[in-house]
């Protein structure tokens, strides 16, 4: 499911610049256009260490604080889990190009 929501930015990112390129009406004001394009990637990169910045040993005071942060950890793990079809090339790049050519 995350690998397919991150295909899916990927392809309206796209799709955004080739369609924004060949309109003039943002003459000089393209850069907040390019930033907000590339949030996606800063948020990629957060929850992809993420999980490396918590320790799977976290020690809190608190008993809540102490079971927040085994919890957010265990989602984050899962999240990266969802990345998996991209540490294989080959299946990263069927999964990129079937996604791009939908």
């Amino acid at each position: 499911m995350v690998s397919q929501t991150l295909l899916n930015l990927l392809a309206l990112t796209i799709l955004g610049g080739v369609a924004l390129s060949s309109v003039s009406v943002l003459d000089g004001h393209d850069r907040p256009l390019l930033l907000l394009a590339l949030a996606p990637v800063a948020v990629l990169v957060v929850l992809l260490l993420a999980p490396v910045l918590i320790p799977a040993a976290a020690v809190s005071r608190s008993r809540r604080a102490q079971a927040l942060l085994v919890s957010l950890r265990r989602v984050l793990l899962r999240l990266r889990d969802g990345l998996r079809v991209f540490r294989r090339p080959r299946s990263a790049v069927r999964a990129v190009v079937a996604q791009l050519g939908a």
